[in-house]
């Protein structure tokens, strides 16, 4: 690098090959951080959404591993009411797909990483982000989300879940991604089954999936 002349107007976005880092050399940046190359998905999932989910996820918890910090997910998912005259499911305009997009991205930090998943679903996963302020979070979203649907009939779900230092299993990388996803599935599924506009924690139901 220090053949450049000037500034190349480009920054890192990546430390790779961290194995081999000489042992005095500390990293101090939050950009995600790799052993060897980048472990991306393979070509096929990475056509996926759910492929570049768990890798940014990957690389979340990877950093939040080392910082001993929080992670949180937020799962969105919007349906419409069956219309009963015609026994069909009502499907959501690709305008207002567009519409529920811009306005989740506005209500998110830079730092966030936001996707949709399909139509209409959507996750944010939310780095360095605890439980309380992962809540705080899916209410705006929540409120700015429902000002869109409340003319349609349709019904806003978010499932929360967030995985602290203390809960990630640390030498299991694959093991903690797996966990934090189930965890905010099974939080989507619960808030869907308490109605429409609920934000669900995966903290508040905990307690009860323990139990079944």
């Amino acid at each position: 690098m220090g053949t450049i002349d000037g500034n190349p107007d480009i920054r890192p976005a990546r430390h790779i090959f961290t194995r081999y880092k000489a042992p005095w050399y500390n990293i101090h940046d939050d950009i995600p951080e790799f052993y060897e190359w980048p472990d991306y998905p393979s070509a096929n999932s990475m056509a996926t959404p759910n492929g570049r989910l768990c890798h940014n996820i990957q690389s979340v918890l990877r950093l939040a591993t080392k910082k001993g910090t929080a992670t949180s997910l937020l799962c969105i998912n919007i349906s419409m009411a069956a219309d009963h005259h015609k026994d069909t499911i009502k499907t959501i305009d690709d305008t207002v797909i567009q519409e529920i997009h811009d306005e989740i991205s506005l209500n998110i930090r830079d730092s966030d990483f936001f996707e949709q998943l399909a139509d209409p679903e959507f996750s944010v996963l939310l780095p360095y982000t605890d439980k309380n302020a992962s809540i705080i979070l899916a209410e705006r979203i929540c409120n700015a989300v429902k000002r869109i649907l409340h003319t349609m009939g349709a019904s806003l779900n978010i499932g929360v879940a967030t995985l602290g230092e203390n809960q990630l299993y640390k030498s299991d990388l694959p093991a903690d991604i797996n966990k934090l996803l189930n965890m905010a599935d099974k939080a989507l599924s619960h808030s869907q089954g308490q109605g429409q506009d609920k934000v669900i924690h995966y903290r508040s139901i905990e307690s009860h999936l323990q139990k079944l």
